[in-house]
């Protein structure tokens, strides 16, 4: 049900058990603003009239959202956005990889949002109606403080090639793990368009059937991985964290390509091998065009 949301300013979730009790209870005005469409996402900027008011919001298709509302009760809908975020946080919490001694984010912390805040939603299908819509939600009830708050936006045709988004690489290995930095850019200036990036292992996209062609072993790895590729989507200058353990003397390329024709536009690579403590200046290799 949730698409997701790449945050491009502050976060919206909440920050610690202290600004918890600073929580408003009482419904307020959720101003949604649509900062940017294309034929496959959108940027969203949700302003609370009340900053400290917990709320969830999400994108859905307007004639599903209407065809939910007629077959349900408002009460209802908000019920069941509810459980699915719930369901959410569960299955995120069961996967969670780091430390359960230490301090763990609970579910509306996790999965509901605070104070102005904007950001991607990604997967939409181009040419088509969206609702951005949302409610309050009181996390001491678990339950919806008012009525949903909707704005309605069309996203356009779909642009089947972005040129001119130039993508560098930095890498830095450290004692606390392996980092590369990717920054996208467009005549010089830093792109916000959304992209995809990760680092493969050359011996893998090597071996039999591909023999060295990238594209065709990333198409089939992003199928494996179905959604799971949000993981590696992100806008502006950022870092990643791989969770590859990288082995001595290996040789290993960083893919980076925009999310709007992911795996059939331009792919930029970086080549490296990989030792302790290697690290490099932002650049880039090679430049594989469009299919």
């Amino acid at each position: 049900m949730k698409k997701l949301l790449l945050f491009a300013t502050t976060s919206l979730l909440l920050t610690s058990c202290s600004y918890l009790r600073e929580i408003n209870f009482s419904d307020t005005r959720l101003n949604f603003k649509i900062l940017e469409v294309k034929g496959s996402y959108a940027l969203i900027m949700a302003e609370p009239d009340n900053d400290f008011t917990l709320y969830m919001a999400d994108v859905m298709e307007a004639d599903e959202f209407d065809r939910a509302l007629s077959s349900m009760t408002e009460a209802e809908f908000q019920e069941e956005c509810m459980a699915a975020i719930k369901e959410h946080y569960t299955r995120w919490r069961k996967e969670w990889p780091g430390r359960t001694d230490k301090y763990v984010a609970g579910e509306f912390e996790h999965e509901y949002y605070v104070s102005p805040n904007q950001g991607y939603f990604l997967y939409l299908k181009p040419l088509t109606r969206y609702y951005v819509y949302g409610f309050c939600v009181n996390p001491d009830k678990s339950s919806p403080l008012g009525p949903i708050q909707k704005l309605e936006f069309t996203t356009t045709d779909y642009s089947p090639v972005i040129e001119g988004i130039d993508f560098d690489f930095m890498i830095r290995d450290t004692d606390e793990g392996f980092y590369y930095y990717v920054r996208p850019s467009i005549k010089g200036k830093i792109s916000f368009d959304a992209y995809f990036s990760k680092v493969f292992k050359d011996a893998d996209y090597y071996a039999e059937p591909y023999c060295g062609d990238i594209r065709a072993y990333l198409k089939d790895w992003m199928d494996d991985i179905g959604d799971e590729v949000e993981n590696f989507l992100s806008v502006d200058i950022t870092r990643f964290e791989t969770e590859m353990n990288l082995e001595e003397g290996e040789d290993y390329t960083i893919v980076g390509c925009p999310y709007i024709n992911l795996g059939d536009g331009p792919l930029t690579l970086l080549h490296f091998k990989y030792s302790k403590g290697v690290c490099s200046t932002y650049a880039h290799d090679d430049v594989i065009s469009s299919n």
